[in-house]
């Protein structure tokens, strides 16, 4: 300040103060404040220092607001750039050339702190030139230094890429390839600090074989996703040996493990400190598999086991493993039985989560056995699309007669459940903190009376489609939920004086389904379309 002038120093100390008052409130502020700040727009710039200017940027989630950096100047494009750490490249079709891929990592080169990369192609489709998309990873390795998660699905690479990705992103702690041949696994030892690693065999060839190096080495992961294994893939016996340390293991929409005896053997090595086993689309492995975790998990705690098979392999999980079974989500439409349900009652006692999606089978009575012997652990119950639910009053009420001490409630998709089987079961389960009635179309306003009576430490609601519910009852709801803090709601049912009494008590509202994507810290992640142009001077979006 003590260099400008006289004149100027007044109108200085008024843009400051607005600067001030931008930090402050939403940073989106700043942008509009610049927009309409003709006469002053270059000074204010000039206050703003990189470092500060960065700090305001970096708070922008919105792409409707990181689209305005742009219409400033090129020093602000240039520094959201350097602040970003989120950031997701859509690849066109037929693009493998040296041209575009020098054009990425040029771009990547903006990017210097960049965390989170993804990249896939525009049409889902995988690009078979493993020499571009090894350049592509050699790009991104040389650019991006301190990269700890990557989603890389524009197709598979070789050797060469994994190398010169792992040489460059040597902090990488979550990898994400698609079609990865097992003759080249053995490149995944590279890699020492990853710890999550996720695989599509999309498009493998079966009779790719791994190479004898590195045959004896100890992968450092703790979570491992494999997804696509066909009934005729072999050679996976490596990736088993490997991951003794593993704590999580997924398998999604896979027919085999490996058709071998050794893959088969080698498959248990990866077991012992298994936690959290996923299960999802695996009907012809299912059974096997969970066999196995039954016999080596030496303490499972979560099991998700969706559109799987015969009950047997579970039954044996829950027999095996009930003293350190925390957490049981099924979604067995055609094989969960009231027989089932009685050996989850028996032996599940301190069961803390169930979740049971799509029950067709189960009756009233069936489910009316987790009550007595799950009273005291259980805090979590989901019933999502259960039949017995609605066609045989009194199984709610009797739940709720035991489970006095649950804390959230998930009864979603029973379409004609009526508002006095829930109001009889929220009358005993008064400690509720999470509620959720999506898609609930045969409650009513009568129901609300109920929650709002006797769930006085809601913290979450979620009463979307309920088509019987009015905005009147909302408004009631937000007004005598004295804790609520999450309310997901249709917008036409937000009257303003429901808006204000929101606002007021600082409630986020869940407006329509969104979809949740693994994303960095920083929110939201967005996706270049057009490529064609990555001048260091051009638009973001």
């Amino acid at each position: 300040a003590t260099v400008l002038s006289t004149k100027r120093f007044a109108e200085s100390i008024e843009i400051l103060k607005s600067v001030i008052v931008i930090i402050v409130f939403p940073p989106f502020l700043l942008l509009i404040t610049i927009r309409f700040m003709d006469s002053n727009r270059d000074m204010l710039n000039s206050l703003l220092c990189d470092e500060l200017l960065g700090e305001i940027l970096g708070r922008l989630q919105e792409i409707c607001y990181c689209k305005e950096v742009s219409l400033v100047c090129r020093r602000w494009l240039s520094v959201q750039r350097g602040v970003k750490i989120s950031l997701g490249l859509c690849i066109p079709e037929n693009t493998s050339n040296s041209c575009f891929g020098s054009q990425v990592r040029v771009l990547l080169r903006q990017y210097s702190q960049i965390s989170n990369l993804s990249l896939v192609s525009e049409t889902g489709q995988l690009q078979r030139d493993t020499v571009f998309l090894d350049y592509l990873l050699d790009a991104i390795g040389e650019g991006c230094r301190i990269l700890k998660e990557l989603r890389f699905e524009v197709g598979p690479v070789s050797s060469y890429g994994l190398q010169a990705l792992a040489k460059g992103s040597i902090h990488l702690t979550s990898l994400e390839l698609v079609g990865l041949s097992p003759k080249f696994f053995g490149s995944l030892w590279e890699f020492k600090s990853l710890r999550e690693l996720t695989l599509d065999f999309l498009g493998w060839d079966s009779g790719d074989e791994m190479d004898g190096e590195n045959s004896d080495v100890e992968l450092p992961l703790e979570k491992l996703c494999l997804a696509g294994i066909g009934a005729g893939h072999t050679s996976l016996g490596w990736l088993w040996r490997s991951c003794s340390k593993l704590q999580k293991l997924e398998l999604f929409s896979c027919e085999g493990i490996g058709d071998c005896d050794s893959d088969l053997s080698s498959f248990v090595k990866c077991l012992p400190c298994v936690e959290e086993l996923y299960l999802r689309r695996s009907r012809t492995i299912a059974n096997g598999v969970l066999l196995s975790a039954a016999e080596n998990c030496k303490a499972l705690r979560k099991l998700v086991f969706h559109d799987g098979g015969n009950t047997e392999g579970l039954h044996h999980v829950v027999v095996r493993q009930y003293q350190s079974l925390e957490v049981l989500d099924l979604r067995l439409p055609l094989d969960l039985s009231n027989e089932d349900l009685a050996v989850i009652a028996e032996n599940c006692q301190s069961l803390k989560i169930l979740r049971l999606h799509s029950c067709c089978l189960p009756t009233g009575a069936g489910l009316k056995l987790l009550g007595p012997n799950m009273s005291l652990c259980l805090q979590e119950l989901v019933l999502v699309g259960c039949r017995a639910v609605v066609r045989e009053p009194g199984t709610l009420a009797t739940l709720g007669q035991h489970l006095k001490g649950l804390k959230k409630l998930d009864l979603s998709d029973n379409d004609h459940l009526p508002d006095k089987e829930l109001g009889a079961m929220l009358s005993s389960c008064t400690r509720l903190v999470s509620l959720r009635l999506i898609s609930c179309r045969g409650l009513t306003d009568m129901v609300v009376v109920s929650i709002v009576q006797r769930c006085q430490a809601l913290e979450s609601v979620d009463i979307r489609k309920c088509d019987g519910i009015t905005a009147e009852a909302v408004f009631a709801l937000v007004s005598g939920c004295p804790k609520l803090r999450q309310l997901g709601v249709e917008e036409f049912k937000i009257t303003e004086a429901t808006k204000k009494l929101v606002s007021r008590k600082k409630i986020d509202t869940i407006k329509a389904e969104t979809i949740d994507y693994k994303m960095a810290t920083c929110g939201m992640m967005h996706f270049f379309n057009d490529l064609h142009n990555l001048d260091p001077n051009a638009s973001l979006l």
